[in-house]
């Protein structure tokens, strides 16, 4: 996850101190592992964007859900919404 930040000049401690945390804190949050619903997260936006592929950049968030549902991914349109935002991935229609 650091190394995902774009850090170059930039020390740990100014970024510790400008978001008001500690060195220590940082360091465990860098280290700790993927969370479970972040890895879920990740498996349901894998499929999202393999249906909306597959629909021509057609299907929005309640198309997409009812799919996913019929593959026995449990998932409300709100997360399905909310994940499409996030990776910018927006219906045509």
């Amino acid at each position: 996850m650091v190394q995902d930040l774009h850090t170059e000049g930039v020390t740990v401690k100014l970024l510790c101190d400008t978001v008001e945390v500690s060195k220590s804190g940082f360091y465990a949050w860098s280290s700790r592992p993927e969370s479970e619903r972040a890895a879920e997260n990740a498996l349901i936006t894998e499929r999202i964007r393999a249906i909306y592929e597959k629909s021509d950049r057609t299907y929005g968030s309640p198309r997409i859900t009812a799919t996913l549902r019929s593959e026995g991914l449990g998932c409300g349109e709100n997360r399905v919404a909310r994940l499409m935002r996030k990776n910018e991935i927006v219906s045509s229609q």
